[in-house]
């Protein structure tokens, strides 16, 4: 188990990372990332927990419309890639998240938005 009361394995962590976004539970995404963690997108990169669960805090959870639609996970070891529909701010992107996930822990992410659809 992890230290947030989930399973460890990455699928896991992943699946309950969606699970908090939707439900914009920002205590619950404090405790799924590492102190060290650092979180990439849109050519930002924030570091540590608090900055990371502020970022989704004061920022994505502001959206209404919030709503992430994960495909099929890739899983190699502790990486997990995911192709997500997104829906955000009355539009409708595609992006995909990239995780690096150890000990139970999500210690780096990086959010990629795909111009023009589906990859």
């Amino acid at each position: 188990m992890s230290p947030a009361g989930g399973a460890s394995e990455p699928s896991a962590v992943v699946g309950s990372y969606f699970t908090a976004i939707r439900q914009r539970d920002g205590a619950a995404l404090r405790k799924m990332f590492a102190p060290d963690a650092v979180l990439v997108t849109s050519g930002t990169t924030i570091s540590g927990t608090d900055a990371i669960a502020d970022f989704y805090e004061t920022g994505a959870f502001g959206y209404d419309d919030l709503w992430p639609s994960p495909g099929p996970l890739e899983i190699d070891g502790g990486r997990v890639t995911v192709v997500i529909d997104l829906r955000m701010g009355g539009t409708d992107h595609t992006v995909t998240d990239t995780f690096e996930v150890s000990e139970g822990k999500i210690r780096r992410l990086e959010i990629s938005f795909l111009p023009g659809g589906r990859a």
